[in-house]
């Protein structure tokens, strides 16, 4: 998904109130410059990281499956001892056991061919609370200190690599959006079910922002295909507010 007009609630013209196109470069003003991260170290231990979530989700999956799967032959092989005694209501209700459980089977299966389906595209479960942590602690011995606040209430399915890029570029942004040395806030939001981080910075809201932080921040949240809306304050405070794409 692109980030089109629609998608992001930021006015264009600087006449409607742009929370994010900025005025013409400044002369002599110092440039909010991101530190290239270690990629290599970082990229290898996030892959890490996914390889042994994403295995101990499928073999949760695997175990509940098997698990299921022994309960049904063992009904199955009590409705044979019960069919050769001829009573109705104990086969009934051997019936019913079994199908409840195959039920159970039917359930866990949708969910295996849904995951790994997702894996095959390349996408892993992020848990959004430390994901954001961790970005946090990227950040540690620059500029500004970034602090992260909620937990999310389940794993999100995505590309986590775009995520990482997109956070940081949003974080640049409101580093240069605000005014002043305070923290930049993480905050977890999407009581409605649609998984949304809102960065915003402590300093008064500054109209001089960099062309380059808005053009990176554009490129990666398109990248993601996320959206972006005004934080509760709107389009003219420090802050913004990223919806990330379902899976």
């Amino acid at each position: 998904m692109s980030l089109s007009q629609s998608d992001v609630a930021v006015p264009q013209a600087q006449h409607e109130g742009s929370y994010v196109l900025p005025k013409p470069l400044r002369q002599g003003a110092e440039m909010v410059v991101v530190p290239a991260r270690a990629e290599a170290e970082v990229a290898r231990r996030r892959a890490d990281a996914a390889t042994q979530r994403l295995g101990e989700r499928l073999l949760c999956l695997a175990e509940c499956q098997q698990q299921f799967l022994a309960e049904l032959r063992q009904g199955l092989e009590s409705l044979d001892e019960v069919v050769g005694e001829a009573a109705r209501a104990r086969i009934q209700a051997a019936v019913h056991s079994s199908l409840q459980v195959l039920g159970w089977c039917d359930a866990v299966q949708d969910d295996f061919a849904q995951q790994a389906a997702l894996a095959a595209r390349g996408f892993e479960p992020v848990d959004l609370g430390d994901f954001c942590r961790e970005v946090a602690g990227e950040w540690v011995g620059r500029e500004r200190l970034v602090h992260v606040a909620g937990e999310a209430v389940r794993p999100w399915w995505g590309d986590a690599v775009r995520l990482a890029d997109a956070l940081h570029a949003g974080l640049a942004l409101v580093a240069e959006r605000s005014t002043g040395q305070g923290p930049i806030l993480l905050e977890l939001t999407g009581e409605d079910g649609r998984p949304r981080i809102r960065i915003a910075g402590s300093g008064e809201p500054s109209e001089d922002v960099d062309p380059g932080a808005v053009r990176g921040f554009r490129l990666a949240v398109g990248q993601l295909g996320a959206r972006v809306l005004p934080d509760r304050l709107g389009p003219g405070g420090a802050a913004l507010v990223l919806e990330l794409p379902p899976a």
